[in-house]
């Protein structure tokens, strides 16, 4: 049970896209996201939608996410869009709930995103890669989202953080609570 929870919402996560919009780890790590209909709720968000290495439009897309994280993805994505450097967005690549075999994955909770996976992948420090394919290259390819960018700093504004931890470096990743 988390603050704002009860016997019969143990999460605090209230009907009907009313959450309480306070998205923090413990207000969304209660347990993953078991009824996608009240606890993930849809939310459109400004983008620069990729359409190649020298062109983007702007556009918009819709993420799933916890309901009481609406606000700050809201905000989040309104200040990327409105940033001088207008971060391209693949819509194919990004989003954020998703059920995870991993238990500890924010993205089980709708409190994690994932922005153009492909050319942000997970490296582990030792070299080795996360999955199949990918890789980053920030400088090289418009989709590989540096270390310092307007789209973490709207993350970090929100009290959220990249995946960059001691083990591996997730940069497609961004979480409520750093998981």
């Amino acid at each position: 049970q988390v603050p704002g929870g009860n016997g019969n919402n143990p999460t605090g996560v209230t009907q009907a896209g009313t959450g309480s919009g306070i998205c923090t780890g413990s207000s969304v790590m209660a347990e993953p996201i078991r009824d996608t209909s009240v606890d993930a709720v849809a939310v459109s968000v400004p983008i620069w939608k990729y359409n190649s290495q020298t062109s983007k439009s702007p556009s918009t897309m819709t993420l799933r996410v916890n309901i009481n994280c609406t606000t700050q993805i809201k905000n989040i994505f309104q200040q990327a869009y409105n940033s001088s450097d207008q971060p391209p967005i693949k819509t194919s690549d990004t989003g954020c709930y998703s059920a995870r075999a991993n238990n500890t994955s924010m993205h089980n909770w709708g409190g994690a995103c994932d922005i153009n996976w492909i050319e942000n992948y997970c490296v582990y420090t030792s070299g080795g890669l996360c999955g199949p394919a990918g890789w980053w290259r920030p400088g090289t390819d418009v989709l590989s989202i540096p270390i310092v960018s307007s789209i973490t700093s709207a993350f970090n504004s929100e009290g959220w953080s990249r995946g960059l931890w001691s083990h591996k470096d997730d940069y497609m990743h961004y979480s409520v609570n750093g998981q």
